[in-house]
């Protein structure tokens, strides 16, 4: 299971543009969406909430593959993530 950040631009006003999904299914995280949906309804900025959605969506992944210890892939597929994550970090503090 993975989960990403899906970013509708024609939604309605009491909905977070930013939703986070089954990458595979499509399904939708009801209790992170019902969060960030809150915290569209009390105005906050866009950019505040992609980032909240953001740190749920690690949050939630990391999570996960704490927490399935049996999944070899999904470990090996989250470390190959994260190691290609930190290399671009390296990479962009050389030109910042």
């Amino acid at each position: 299971m993975i989960f990403h950040l899906v970013h509708h631009h024609s939604i309605g006003p009491a909905q977070s543009p930013f939703r986070i999904v089954e990458r595979e299914t499509g399904h939708e995280v009801v209790w992170i969406n019902r969060f960030l949906d809150r915290e569209c309804v009390r105005r906050l900025a866009e950019t505040t909430l992609r980032s909240y959605a953001l740190d749920l969506l690690h949050f939630l992944n990391d999570w996960l593959v704490r927490h399935i210890q049996g999944e070899d892939l999904a470990y090996a597929e989250y470390s190959a993530r994260r190691k290609e994550r930190s290399m671009l970090g390296r990479f962009f503090k050389l030109f910042t």
